[in-house]
């Protein structure tokens, strides 16, 4: 994904990922998540678009790594307060909500 600023609340993607001023520690695939979560933030952000927009349309990849970039992310947020979730919809994909 062509890294852009993009934000949500006081998150955003500005010269990688952050809150404020601080800059936070993450995977580039992390950001990339974010970015697309932030993209369509209260709209529902089908799995096959992060696995396609993150990996590629023809990259394979285990069944879990968009679980786990996600979880990931989760902490991420969690650790630095931020004033997003996301939400897991069971069988369709992921939400971001400020």
């Amino acid at each position: 994904m062509k890294t852009q600023s993009v934000a949500a609340e006081d998150l955003g993607t500005s010269a990688g990922f952050r809150r404020g001023r601080d800059r936070v520690e993450h995977a580039p695939r992390e950001l990339d998540a974010l970015e697309l979560l932030i993209r369509r933030t209260d709209k529902i952000v089908p799995k096959r678009l992060f696995e396609d927009t993150i990996y590629g349309a023809n990259e394979e990849i285990a069944g879990n790594t968009i679980e786990a970039i996600v979880s990931r992310l989760r902490r991420r947020l969690q650790a630095i307060n931020a004033r997003v979730t996301i939400h897991t919809l069971r069988g369709v994909g992921y939400s971001l909500t400020e």
